[in-house]
């Protein structure tokens, strides 16, 4: 049994870059890029119908569309980061803010027993294993049902005996491998 607490910082860094969020960004990328598409089907058939020439459209009308999904997705993305944020922010507070967790790994049955949530988690070819600035973050994709929990780097020695020992058997398995953590700048502010 390993017992530990959850980090405000290392929490939201945990839930920005799990898969379900990771998949709403890639959505609202691609439906910012759609809809200024189909805006620019709208003026070059109108252009069609005013000019009664075969695809004549003012470069300056392409500029100011390109230049409009441009802004409108660095908007929107800027918007997503932050609601995101806050959203991890909520979720820490709602759910680890304080609390003390005791998860189990059975070296045997390679899985996660998470004594707080009381649930099973697999170590398998469906999960991957980041190592962030302070913590190694697990994410589990299975469908529609995401499973995101992590383990912080630093701890007593006790602690820190039984963090390897994990992490020997989970790598062990040969389904699972640890990767580096993209995220290279602090995603929190110190308050």
């Amino acid at each position: 049994m390993i017992q530990y607490t959850v980090q405000k910082d290392d929490y939201i860094e945990l839930f920005i870059q799990s898969p379900s969020v990771k998949k709403l960004k890639l959505f609202v990328v691609s439906g910012n890029i759609s809809l200024g598409l189909m805006a620019y089907l709208v003026v070059f058939l109108l252009s069609e119908v005013v000019f009664e020439d075969e695809g004549r459209i003012d470069i300056n009308i392409t500029i100011f569309i390109v230049f409009s999904i441009l802004i409108s997705c660095l908007y929107t993305l800027r918007k997503f980061k932050i609601k995101s944020k806050e959203q991890g922010e909520r979720n820490f507070k709602n759910f680890y803010d304080g609390q003390m967790f005791s998860d189990e790994y059975d070296m045997v049955a390679h899985e996660f027993k998470m004594g707080n949530r009381e649930e099973i988690i697999p170590v398998d070819n469906q999960m991957r294993i980041v190592s962030a600035r302070t913590s190694y973050n697990f994410y589990r994709e299975k469908e529609k049902n995401d499973k995101i929990f992590l383990l912080p780097k630093n701890g007593d020695e006790e602690y820190q005996g039984k963090l390897d020992a994990i992490l020997k058997s989970v790598l062990s398995s040969n389904q699972v491998t640890v990767r580096e953590s993209t995220v290279k700048k602090k995603i929190v502010d110190k308050e």
